[in-house]
């Protein structure tokens, strides 16, 4: 029998075939990544490095699903996992809630989970869902700055997850034959429309007003947040436009644009305006062209 973290009352080991109601689409989506965080090295420590942390040869990923935390609080709210990084004496966990499809998180859920994680000693919440944020650091959701003394709040998207699975494999980043079929089989399943992943299909809302204010000759500031989400938000379109042809495409050409999301966004919210003239410019590097 698997010992159970001391603050879990109940909790399923993150599995990647799991047996779930078929009403359950967020929890087997979920279960499948957790899964392949723990099983694939390279994938699990890499996106966990997005967050801060160094993850060394000997650092250890456990995770959780159907997680029934000790101390529960006021509100009978359940997060969907448990993540947890155990790196030499220290250990880091985050409560992990997801949504796939069009269902988008809410201040109020998440404000219960932090209260849970605070209560718990719990380190960070993690929120996965369709909905974008230019890094990690930068919630969709915005929440009070009491919300967040409570705990640190992390984001990912489900195609930002996609993207680094599949630049992965094709820049030959896993080496082990058996991590490497597990990490495609999750990339093959999420890219089934029944997985409830979708693109980024939308500028945000700030975009608008942005662009006006530039093409009528004024000055933005790069230190505020609607700067940041527009500039992270066309990154985001351009990793989604390399992935449309064939997942390999840029393999070995993006790393600046992949690796390093913070320095670009922060270097073109300063610059105000990337591209000559006024506009935004990409470009892709196709490997054997």
């Amino acid at each position: 029998m698997v010992e159970k973290p001391s603050i879990l009352a109940r909790g399923e080991r993150a599995r990647l075939f799991p047996v779930l109601a078929e009403t359950s689409k967020e929890g087997r989506t979920l279960s499948i990544l957790l899964a392949c965080l723990e099983s694939v090295d390279e994938f699990g420590k890499s996106l966990l490095a997005d967050f801060g942390l160094r993850a060394g040869t000997r650092a250890k990923i456990k995770a959780y699903t159907e997680v029934v935390l000790k101390k529960g609080g006021e509100k009978a709210a359940r997060p969907d996992g448990l993540l947890i990084l155990k790196t030499g004496s220290r250990t880091w966990t985050a409560l992990v809630e997801a949504k796939v499809g069009n269902a988008e998180l809410t201040q109020e859920q998440l404000d219960s989970y932090l209260d849970i994680a605070k209560l718990n000693g719990v380190d960070a919440l993690i929120t996965i869902s369709n909905q974008f944020a230019p890094l990690p650091s930068h919630h969709p959701v915005q929440m009070s700055a009491s919300s967040l003394k409570k705990a640190t709040l992390l984001h990912w998207s489900w195609m930002y997850l996609l993207t680094q699975a599949t630049l992965q494999l094709g820049n030959d980043d896993i080496q082990d034959k058996e991590q490497r079929i597990i990490l495609n089989e999750m990339v093959r399943f999420l890219s089934h429309p029944s997985a409830g992943v979708k693109s980024f299909d939308q500028m945000p809302a700030s975009w608008s007003s942005i662009a006006s204010t530039i093409q009528a000759g004024g000055t933005i500031s790069p230190k505020v947040n609607e700067v940041q989400e527009v500039v992270g938000a066309w990154y985001q379109e351009t990793r989604d436009l390399s992935l449309i042809p064939q997942p390999p495409v840029g393999r070995g050409r993006l790393g600046e644009g992949f690796s390093g999301p913070r320095r670009r966004s922060g270097s073109s919210a300063k610059s105000g305006c990337p591209a000559p003239g006024g506009g935004t410019l990409s470009s892709l590097n196709v490997c054997g062209t």
